[in-house]
């Protein structure tokens, strides 16, 4: 697909023609070089996601997601998505398509409106919280390790 084809179906999802550029279009351009994760809903309703999401749920692309509702991809009930543009919302487990979960905090880009869509960045922390909890049980080790080499000091001693 080439640039041309490619924005005139970015242009589709965001409810304009695709010979009309709107106010989204440098938006669109944004998200598709964004390192985050990128979404826009209507009615919470996926319209488009840029690369980076669609790693992030495990999809081919934007297509495969289109028209889903995203509160059903976060295995947490409770879940909540920020209100407020630049409000993140706490950490959220997404359910990927091959059945692993990934955590992501999201933020409110843009709300939705009769001009545009809801556009939320997404950014994946499970990195980092795969490496957190790996530096805690290193350091439960070493502490178990430190408790064995004072039993064997005190041998020693006597």
């Amino acid at each position: 697909m080439n640039g041309t084809a490619r924005n005139r179906q970015r242009s589709s999802a965001f409810g304009r023609t695709p010979d009309s550029e709107g106010p989204e279009e440098p938006l669109q351009r944004l998200a598709a070089v964004a390192t985050e994760g990128v979404v826009a809903l209507r009615n919470g309703l996926v319209v488009w996601a840029n690369a980076q999401w669609c790693e992030m749920v495990g999809c081919a692309g934007p297509d495969a997601i289109a028209g889903e509702r995203l509160a059903g991809r976060f295995g947490d009930a409770g879940a909540k998505l920020p209100e407020g543009v630049g409000a993140r919302s706490g950490e959220l487990l997404l359910q990927r398509e091959d059945g692993d979960t990934r955590t992501l905090i999201l933020c409110l880009v843009q709300r939705e409106s009769k001009g545009g869509p809801a556009i939320f960045a997404a950014e994946d922390v499970s990195l980092v919280r795969g490496l957190q909890e790996e530096l805690l049980e290193l350091g439960r080790e070493l502490h178990e390790k430190n408790r064995e080499v004072e039993v064997v000091r005190e041998r020693l001693r006597h």
